[in-house]
């Protein structure tokens, strides 16, 4: 491994195999790390232009990404009180590929970076007509994305608002309410959320 240039991995002294075909200006090149089987390949076009490494993914690798979905109609009530951050509570999961789920703190710690789609799904049947309640992803204790503002046509109304968002291996997210203009506390009847690991 430390003979080959050029690798796509840097300061790695792993044994590769590789696998070239073609003639002298044209080449297909097929790598991979035998400790690991990670696989790579690549092209010299015509003129002897490599064009770099494309590593190939697999179906563990699909198979190792985040998905968490909350869906539990029963479980997830809490009271909100006027202009109060508070957390919203999950019940249990039908899905945790990964595990990372903790329902008493209604917490995902993610065990990948990425890019993620989130489905936050909240329902309240005594929620303030007009109020402005603001919809948030918190990471580490903090906030760190809006997901939008509710503002219920009806007091007994149902939000359903997406976020994209990259997050770091070790992010621990939770999901927040914070009710404006309600004059009240509120209840949120139902809450679950969907979070998926796009790539």
């Amino acid at each position: 491994g430390q003979y080959l240039t050029n690798k796509p991995t840097t300061n790695d002294s792993s044994y590769f195999n590789i696998d070239v075909e073609g003639a002298e200006t044209r080449k297909d090149i097929r790598l991979w790390r035998s400790f690991d089987n990670l696989y790579w390949f690549g092209t010299v076009h015509t003129g002897g232009v490599f064009k770099g490494w494309k590593q190939v993914l697999t179906v563990e690798d699909l198979a190792n990404s985040t998905f968490v979905d909350t869906y539990d109609q029963d479980n997830s009530t809490v009271s909100a009180a006027e202009n109060v951050a508070t957390k919203l509570v999950f019940g249990a999961t039908r899905a945790d590929d990964l595990s990372e789920y903790n329902r008493s703190r209604a917490e995902i710690t993610l065990k990948n970076s990425g890019l993620y789609l989130i489905r936050l799904y909240i329902t309240s049947t005594n929620i303030t007509v007009g109020s402005d309640n603001i919809l948030a992803c918190y990471v580490n204790g903090s906030e760190y994305q809006r997901f939008g503002n509710w503002n219920p046509a009806t007091s007994s109304s149902t939000c359903v608002l997406y976020l994209l968002q990259k997050f770091k291996a070790g992010d621990k997210v939770t999901f927040y309410i914070t009710p404006r203009g309600t004059n009240k506390t509120v209840s949120i009847t139902t809450a679950y959320v969907t979070m998926s690991q796009l790539r």
